[in-house]
Formats: C-alpha cells, structure tokens, sequence
C-alpha cells in the first residue's frame, strides 16, 4: 500500500478503502518472529524503528508494535539513538 500510495501520490488509506472495495486480497506486512528478534537486537544496539523497519521492508509503527509486545522499552522521541 505504501509503494502504491508513494507511485500514484494518493493517501495509504486511499489505496486501503480502493483495493477493499474491489475485493482485492491483501497481506499484512508484520514481522516473523526471527525478524522480532533481529529487531529487538538492533534496536537494543541504537538503531532506530524507522531504520529497521526500512531493513525489515516494512512500516516504522509495526516494527514500534511487535518491540513493545515483546516487552522492549521503547525509547522517548526525543531520545537519540546510539548509532
């Protein structure tokens, strides 16, 4: 949905609410549980969510969801990263 919302420069929600109406399948871009331990990892190393979700091919709000249920505590905003 990103890449399309990026390609025709249209809201992700837009793209969301089209491909629903049409019926469209559509996959989830979550992390599989090897790639939560790598991010956790890399996270514990400084890196940001925003960095390892551009590694992980994914969004930065799933990386800072799947870290938080796996007990991570996330940094502030405003915290700089260690990297």
């Amino acid at each position: 949905m990103y890449e399309l919302s990026d390609q025709f420069e249209i809201d992700r929600k837009t793209v969301s609410r089209t491909l629903r109406r049409h019926n469209t399948p559509m996959r989830r871009t979550g992390l599989r549980p090897d790639q939560v331990d790598e991010a956790t990892q890399l996270y514990e190393d400084g890196w940001s969510t925003a960095q390892i979700a551009e590694r992980m091919n994914t969004n930065h709000r799933t990386v800072q969801r799947r870290l938080s249920e796996h007990g991570v505590t996330m940094r502030g905003t405003h915290e700089p990263s260690r990297s």
